[in-house]
């Protein structure tokens, strides 16, 4: 989640606007800043984008992952970054919002307020962006100007190659809402855990399988949750979606002497587990929905009771069907229970 303040160019008089738009002092305090998140204005955010871009006021926008892509303002003259980010892309989709010129307004530079050192992690030099880069004439077919299949640039079939852009899949850690990619994570914690595994006693016991006092255990779990990193039994849950493991499970992963099931394994362990406790109370029809349950949930779907309402249980009567199987209080509670394995 990005999390930053932009302003821009100072509200013009209405003769200037041509517009008889409310500026008076009581409305400007009222409508000066404006947060816009995904639940603004009832899951609606597009009005309130569009006040900002186009309206007088808001003259600040408070953004929570809304305008830091795609969002084009050229107007906007100042950046406060508020939460860091180890991406580069993220980082340079929210330093892109100020750095449209603006003739209109007379707009040259902007300023950045970076108060959690994302320029100083990405070394940024501060260039300017949208000043063209010079592209050399090459070999291979390409020449002129803009992106081509010449000097420095290799063309790559569709498919052939993973889009890391794509492709990333971002967690927030640590106690200032640190962003870094899953798969950045993950690497990390692997290389972490091969440079303790050298020198830490603690985790060559643990990967010697050797038991470890609680003054020991609670010292690593401190090392390992410290800035840049902050590795923590949260933190990783969410980067190796494995809502279950522990610190230990994470270490020993990392060692090579325990592996994780899978999704689909925890998913058919939970119904076969359910199943086998309901035996001697399930009827074929029952088992049969069960079954078709089973394979929904495997294919990313949550346990919900309107999921009964689509196929392949509308094949089947749908929903009526279900309650007509199992009673209306018995499915919720078959979704209840099913839903708190899923999540134990």
């Amino acid at each position: 989640m990005s999390y930053a303040l932009y302003g821009k160019s100072p509200i013009k008089s209405r003769q200037e606007r041509g517009t008889t738009l409310d500026i008076s002092p009581g409305h400007v305090r009222e409508a000066f800043t404006e947060k816009i998140t995904t639940y603004t204005n009832n899951g609606d955010p597009k009005p309130a984008i569009n006040r900002f871009k186009y309206d007088p006021l808001p003259y600040i926008a408070v953004s929570v992952d809304m305008l830091d892509t795609g969002f084009d303002h050229k107007e906007i003259e100042t950046l406060l970054m508020l939460r860091p980010t180890k991406s580069a892309m993220k980082y340079a989709q929210m330093r892109g919002r100020g750095s449209r010129i603006c003739p209109k307004i007379g707009k040259t530079e902007f300023w950045i307020y970076d108060f959690v050192g994302n320029v100083a992690r990405f070394n940024d030099s501060s260039i300017d962006y949208h000043k063209p880069k010079e592209v050399k004439q090459g070999g291979g077919g390409g020449s002129g100007e803009g992106p081509g299949p010449g000097n420095g640039w290799v063309v790559i079939p569709e498919g052939q190659k993973e889009d890391e852009i794509c492709n990333q899949h971002m967690i927030v850690v640590g106690p200032e809402g640190l962003q870094i990619d899953r798969k950045t994570y993950q690497d990390e914690w692997a290389a972490k855990i091969a440079e303790l595994h050298k020198a830490d006693p603690v985790v060559q016991k643990i990967f010697a399988g050797q038991p470890i006092s609680e003054e020991e255990w609670e010292a690593l779990r401190r090392r390992l949750d410290a800035p840049k990193n902050y590795f923590s039994e949260v933190s990783l849950r969410k980067a190796f979606e494995q809502p279950t493991g522990s610190l230990t499970d994470f270490i020993r992963a990392a060692l090579g002497v325990f592996k994780f099931p899978t999704r689909e394994q925890r998913i058919e362990r939970v119904f076969d587990a359910w199943v086998a406790q309901h035996s001697n109370s399930l009827n074929p029809a029952q088992a049969t929905m069960l079954r078709l349950l089973k394979q929904r949930v495997l294919t990313g779907d949550a346990v919900e009771l309107r999921i009964f309402s689509q196929p392949p249980f509308s094949i089947y009567g749908g929903r009526a069907r279900m309650e007509q199987l199992f009673g209306k209080d018995g499915l919720a509670q078959v979704v209840e229970e099913l839903n708190t394995l899923l999540a134990a």
